[in-house]
């Protein structure tokens, strides 16, 4: 074999050997961090090199304890969880919590955990659970997660409405109340409630998820609603409201006034005393 053969197969097995860490370092990643996109999620405990007790919790978004490391093979069901919220997971060891994440969450400010995406909604956590690293080999507590997790958020979704008001029929000038309620599948989403009463196509007349309106002219009017989550994502929803007239025995009253009544009961009294007369 030449020289020039031998130089060749030593560069290709070099720059294989530099892709395979540079992929491994990819799928391994100290700091990392997971994101709930949705369905269950369990967690299995697999062996570890540690000669310490730790416990793991989840801490973010809600507080719930998992199990030790020295459960191997233990697994719990999380159930479903926030969707979009980072899944801060811990443990505890010789009273010092280390935290997944950047370092600046833990006491010694490095990072404790390794997050390895073994396959789509797969990923083992590693953690070194000395304080200042120990080691730093990431292999003392070993965690497989399983189900609806990412590396990063997932895209947000757009909110529901769950439910509004239904058409009715009001006369004129009289008050009636509206209200409406929508949910949102993303993390800590804020929905704003926006109306639209007079038909021009801006969503500016109330903003909330309840009050009350009257119209001032009768016709069909159509009520727009449109709810807007902090993404700017957004649902549409509408009802219809028939404003009619007064009734007429209303009006009627009203233009008949006190004079009316007045004159209709001297007229009663001027007939009593023609009975009267006649009768004698």
């Amino acid at each position: 074999m030449t020289t020039i053969s031998k130089f060749l197969m030593i560069t290709a097995g070099a720059t294989l050997m530099t892709l395979a860490n540079v992929s491994a370092t990819q799928a391994a990643t100290l700091g990392g961090s997971l994101y709930f996109t949705g369905g269950n999620i369990t967690v299995q405990v697999l062996g570890g090199e540690a000669g310490l007790t730790s416990y793991l919790s989840l801490y973010s978004p809600e507080n719930r304890y998992i199990a030790t490391n020295r459960e191997v093979g233990k697994v719990v069901n999380l159930g479903n969880l926030p969707r979009g919220a980072e899944l801060i997971f811990g443990i505890l060891a010789e009273g010092n919590t280390f935290l997944m994440g950047p370092g600046s969450r833990n006491p010694d400010g490095i990072p404790h955990a390794v997050v390895n995406f073994v396959a789509p909604g797969i990923a083992d956590v590693g953690f070194e659970d000395l304080f200042r690293g120990g080691d730093r080999d990431y292999d003392d507590n070993n965690f497989r997660f399983t189900g609806g997790i990412a590396a990063a958020p997932p895209p947000p979704v757009p909110p529901i409405i769950t439910s509004l008001t239904s058409d009715l029929t009001i006369p004129i000038h009289h008050l009636f109340d509206f209200a409406a309620t929508a949910t949102d599948a993303d993390w800590g989403d804020i929905l704003t409630y926006l109306w639209d009463f007079d038909g021009d196509g801006n969503y500016d007349d109330f903003t909330g998820t309840s009050g009350r309106w009257s119209f001032d002219r009768p016709g069909d009017h159509k009520v727009s609603l449109r709810v807007v989550d902090r993404y700017g994502l957004y649902a549409d929803g509408s009802f219809n409201v028939k404003a009619v007239p007064e009734p007429a025995s209303v009006f009627g009253l009203l233009a008949f006034g006190a004079f009316g009544v007045s004159s209709l009961l001297k007229r009663k009294q001027q007939q009593k005393v023609l009975n009267s007369v006649a009768t004698d």
